[in-house]
This record gives structure tokens, sequence and C-alpha cells, in this order.
């Protein structure tokens, strides 16, 4: 895995699975910011996503 990008890993981790409508607008913007998904907080992630905190 090793030399892949962040998002590409992120990317696999949802393939195959289904996914709520919420689940998805998560999963889509932690690809998108895949650099910054591990330092943001739940708070900070239900913002970018546009879903509540418990959600996340």
């Amino acid at each position: 895995m090793s030399g892949s990008s962040p998002a590409a890993r992120l990317q696999r981790l949802f393939e195959g699975h289904r996914l709520t409508p919420t689940q998805r607008r998560i999963a889509h913007c932690m690809v998108r910011r895949a650099a910054d998904a591990p330092f943001l907080s739940s708070v900070e992630l239900a913002e970018l996503a546009g879903v509540s905190q418990p959600s996340v």
C-alpha cells in the first residue's frame, strides 16, 4: 500500500460497502480532505460534510 495517496487508500476502504446517503457524504468529504481527515474533530468533519455531529 505504500506509495498510494491517502485519498486512494480511503476510497478503497469504502468500495464494496453499502453506505447510507449520510455515510456517503462523510466518506466523500474524508476522501476530498484525506490529508486533513485524521486531524479533524467530529464537529469539524460534520460541518464540512453537511451532516450532524452524531452522524460522524
